[in-house]
């Protein structure tokens, strides 16, 4: 498994956050998803021969996020 931090903006309420959660988890390879606003961040466990970063960006931004560096 791999684990990536991504900063990412305009994910709001609790809705949202559990929004976002859930279509990381979705993608086939992502064993765990986890939004922290404090630090606007989303980590995310996954195994990279199912799941490329690529995918996983594109996910969070179809989502509506913006990743930041």
């Amino acid at each position: 498994m791999e684990v990536v931090t991504f900063n990412v903006r305009d994910v709001t309420g609790k809705k949202g956050i559990e929004k976002l959660e859930k279509v990381l988890i979705d993608a086939p390879g992502v064993e765990r998803a986890l939004v922290d606003m404090e630090k606007e961040q989303v980590t995310i466990e996954y195994n990279a021969q199912q799941v490329s970063l690529d995918q996983l960006v594109a996910r969070v931004e179809e989502h509506g996020c913006e990743i930041t560096q």
